[in-house]
């Protein structure tokens, strides 16, 4: 419904408001264009800056040696943190949880491009055992941690045996 004055045009109030919500348009659209076209530009920088072939020779970016010795003080100050009394704790894996024999296949059809160390060569079945347990420095509930660490590791490889099966007989797995 539109306000009209005995002239029939709009009112003056009428006028105001259309005239803010066309440029409350106006500019939302540039926002949203110039938006669309900053993330186009990102992304093609970013293509532009990670593309062509990888070097198979190590590439050791300036500095490391000063942030190595960074995470290392960062890593003895979490230590001192978790200290009771006398007593240092684990900064992190405070309670081993369990392990289990594993097998690891390489795909037949892996890309020769990630063919490198245990993955050159396809077809090829290593036994591996995979150490389950959960990332914090406080001792925890041993059934939930076995259930954090069940569902973030063993999606990895095919288990033949582990703490899941061993309770319910074999290739019983829910």
């Amino acid at each position: 419904m539109m306000i009209r004055s005995r002239y029939d045009q709009p009112s003056l109030l009428a006028r105001l408001w259309l005239r803010i919500g066309a440029f409350l348009g106006k500019t939302l659209l540039w926002l949203v264009g110039l938006g669309l076209l900053g993330w186009l530009a990102s992304t093609a920088w970013f293509a532009w800056q990670h593309s062509g072939p990888v070097s198979p020779d190590e590439q050791i970016p300036p500095g490391e040696a000063a942030m190595t010795q960074g995470i290392i003080q960062t890593a003895v100050r979490i230590v001192d943190q978790h200290r009771e009394g006398t007593r240092y704790l684990r900064d992190a894996h405070a309670k081993a949880h369990g392990c289990v024999k594993a097998e690891v296949s390489v795909p037949a059809d892996l890309d020769p491009a990630l063919r490198q160390g245990v993955f050159a060569e396809p077809g090829k079945t290593w036994q591996a055992m995979m150490r389950l347990s959960n990332g914090n420095a406080y001792r925890s509930s041993t059934a939930s941690a076995m259930r954090a660490a069940w569902r973030s590791n063993c999606s990895m490889c095919q288990v033949s045996s582990c703490w899941r099966t061993s309770r319910r007989g074999p290739n019983k797995t829910s």
